[in-house]
């Protein structure tokens, strides 16, 4: 199993060993124009964050996209980092793929501003008012929220689709 001391090294791990359970995520002209890269380089410089999950055998914590572009560029090994699922956190808020706002206890201030950068992130929250939406999660939010599911009944232009977003960028801890 995960060996610590391969915890954060850098290592080249053969493709067939590493599974990515995010395929679908994808767009293929992003992962075709990485593949075509990496035919050229025969190596990824950014790499790709994965954890061990059995002897030999890996899983993508970040950085998918590199790891189907290489499949595709018939790549026989990719560079890896090794993390486990608390450095995997750490990782996705510091490439601001993750952030961890506490949404029961935030200021409106941080929650109004966390929603204006998801607006400039994600289209589907164009008519959404980051100021009304922190002005009513902050007026109604409760320590019995154990999902953002509340959020929806809050008239504030937020609906189911959007909730899986919100894990992104918010918590929820008492």
């Amino acid at each position: 199993m995960e060996n610590f001391s391969d915890i954060g090294k850098y290592l080249r791990i053969p493709c067939k060993k590493i599974t990515n359970k995010n395929k679908s995520e994808f767009h293929s002209a992003v992962v075709n124009a990485i593949a075509e890269k990496l035919r050229t380089n025969q190596r990824n410089f950014l790499p790709i964050i994965v954890k061990e999950i059995d002897e030999e055998e890996y899983e993508v914590l970040l950085n998918a996209h590199i790891l189907e572009a290489a499949k595709k560029a018939k790549l026989d090994f990719v560079w890896c980092i090794m993390a486990d699922e608390e450095r995997g956190k750490q990782i996705e808020i510091e490439s601001k793929q993750r952030f961890e706002i506490n949404l029961l206890n935030a200021s409106e201030e941080t929650i109004a501003e966390m929603f204006d950068y998801i607006k400039s992130v994600h289209t589907g929250f164009s008519q959404v008012n980051p100021k009304e939406v922190a002005k009513e999660i902050v007026k109604n939010r409760s320590n019995k929220w154990k999902s953002f599911h509340p959020i929806t009944k809050l008239r504030c232009k937020i609906g189911r689709k959007k909730l899986d977003i919100l894990d992104k960028f918010f918590c929820l801890q008492s």
